[in-house]
């Protein structure tokens, strides 16, 4: 099942690689991953996409805690 994942990311060069990176060290597929920018300069929302179960999607949110990742309501 698809699962939506969006989360808010300071404006930062290297933090699209990083959040990839923690998808591939993880055996993720991200089936898409788009990036824009908000109302804010220095903050950027990404909206990943990922075709996994529940269970396996939960995992990434203790592992965007570390990397201090806000989630998206």
């Amino acid at each position: 099942m698809k699962k939506y994942i969006a989360v808010l990311v300071e404006n930062r060069p290297g933090v699209l690689a990083r959040v990839a990176s923690l998808f591939r060290r993880r055996g993720f597929n991200i089936d898409s991953l788009s990036v824009g920018t908000t109302e804010r300069d220095d903050i950027s929302r990404m909206t990943i996409v990922v075709n996994e179960d529940e269970k396996t999607v939960e995992r990434a949110d203790c592992c965007f805690v570390v990397l201090s990742v806000s989630w998206c309501s």
